[in-house]
């Protein structure tokens, strides 16, 4: 299955880092979803740039559609963000 999930970059665009992963298994981070995976859908960084607010679309097939449901999460990290 193809990775989707948060990559953040340094302001230029260069050294882009994976901060979810949603979809791999060998992840903390994981979620079960029957083989089906999830797909960040929005998200907003806290004030702290250590934590960010993420909705999580659960896909209902290998096919992506509009008007899946979805689940509010909040990760929250021991340092900030753009230290990655």
């Amino acid at each position: 299955m193809r990775q989707q999930g948060m990559i953040t970059p340094n302001t230029n665009g260069t050294k882009k880092k994976r901060i979810t992963s949603f979809n791999d298994p060998n992840s903390d981070m994981y979620i079960e979803n029957g083989g089906n995976g999830v797909v960040v859908g929005d998200f907003a960084i806290g004030p702290n740039n250590k934590e960010i607010l993420v909705y999580v679309i659960f896909n209902e097939s290998k096919k992506a559609q509009y008007g899946q449901k979805g689940k509010v999460y909040l990760l929250s990290f021991d340092k900030p963000i753009d230290a990655f």
